[in-house]
């Protein structure tokens, strides 16, 4: 497969390889996630790989794994975990709350270097003055997509399966596995470990790049009219479960009664041999996760997410996590609509009634509406 080029770039491709399963899952009905990846429109995406790599460079130059100071001098365990229980937003409040409901992914300015978008493109790596050069941005991107594409979960563990035992689906993301004549050699061509997959969602995560590229598709759907208008949207939440420990904390509310309440554990992000008397800060194990109440009176230790979308296309126009999984899902439903009403304007003024559950059955909700 042969990847397209900038115009300063472009040459006649001296040898073209064709490879039969290519040619027979370009014909087949059924496998839309390759002819998307085969076909991919890279150059919507060259403004996030610039951003990526900008990212990537202060990710690794900061050293994140490096344990946060705390800001609280001589602060107990015990104090640590009801300072996080009272900054969540399922707290019990009178008044605003001061806490978004809905999960916000930091705003990222590049503070070290500025890669031109213009000069990245499929298996061309902006250069560094040090250090191994990274894995192809748009590989990666297209290796998570795929996945999607064909109705798994993206994760990172997902993704190295698929790249590892499927030689097509690593072909058509860009990679090559490694030569086993040579198999310690490094090269940006190799598919890319675990961890560098892991590292990738991370930074797209924390740093809102997947929420522009979300942001970028559905709005180019509603544009070209991949999804039309409707005049009615529905909302509802889905939950994920989390792989972590809680425990039952107790505290007093504002009337002075005894209240439980379930968190993930406190930990540090430290080695030091005694934290009740290291100067770093104690953080939660599982940050967003709670306890998840569903019909029947199931309760899930989980994340939670914020659905909204058309009804009638069965289409989905934003999903987001939400900050705490024991967020009653009415408080979600509000701040989700006018975040989307914000982001694409033309949705808000086709919409003329909006849909939930007996979750939102409330009358000052309906009046905010």
């Amino acid at each position: 497969m042969s990847l397209p080029l900038p115009d300063h770039l472009t040459q006649i491709p001296l040898i073209q390889f064709v490879y039969e399963d290519d040619l027979l899952l370009l014909k087949d009905e059924n496998s839309e996630w390759f002819k998307i990846l085969h076909d991919f429109y890279w150059q919507d995406y060259q403004d996030v790989g610039a951003q990526y790599y900008d990212a990537l460079y202060d990710f690794n130059y900061s050293n994140p794994a490096s344990p946060k100071t705390s800001n609280i001098p001589n602060e107990t365990e015990e104090q640590a975990k009801q300072r996080h229980m009272f900054a969540r937003p399922t707290m019990e409040t009178e008044g605003d709350q001061l806490t978004s409901v809905l999960y916000q992914a930091q705003v990222f300015t590049p503070k070290l270097v500025n890669v031109n978008a213009a000069h990245i493109v499929p298996g061309v790596i902006p250069n560094r003055l040090i250090g191994r050069k990274p894995k192809c941005f748009f590989g990666m991107l297209k290796a998570f997509l795929g996945v999607t594409l064909m109705g798994e979960k993206p994760e990172p563990e997902k993704v190295d399966s698929f790249l590892r035992n499927n030689p097509t689906y690593a072909r058509a993301c860009g990679y090559t596995p490694k030569n086993i004549n040579n198999y310690d050699a490094y090269s940006v061509d190799h598919i890319p470990s675990l961890r560098k997959l892991e590292q990738f969602d991370q930074i797209m995560t924390q740093f809102g790049l997947w929420d522009k590229i979300k942001k970028h598709q559905v709005n180019g759907n509603l544009v070209h009219g991949v999804i039309e208008m409707e005049n009615e949207l529905v909302g509802d939440t889905t939950h994920y479960i989390a792989r972590s420990s809680f425990e039952t904390l107790e505290y007093q509310n504002e009337k002075g009664k005894t209240k439980k309440k379930s968190q993930s554990k406190t930990t540090k992000g430290c080695n030091c041999k005694n934290w009740n008397s290291c100067h770093h800060e104690w953080e939660l194990t599982d940050d967003g996760a709670g306890s998840v109440a569903k019909s029947g009176g199931k309760l899930y230790w989980a994340h939670k997410a914020a659905i909204l979308g058309f009804p009638r296309q069965g289409v989905i126009l934003d999903i987001i996590a939400v900050a705490d999984g024991a967020t009653h899902d009415g408080q979600t439903f509000l701040p989700h609509v006018a975040q989307l009403f914000d982001r694409y304007p033309d949705v808000q003024s086709c919409v003329s009634r909006v849909l939930y559950d007996s979750a939102c059955d409330d009358v000052e909700l309906k009046k905010t509406f």
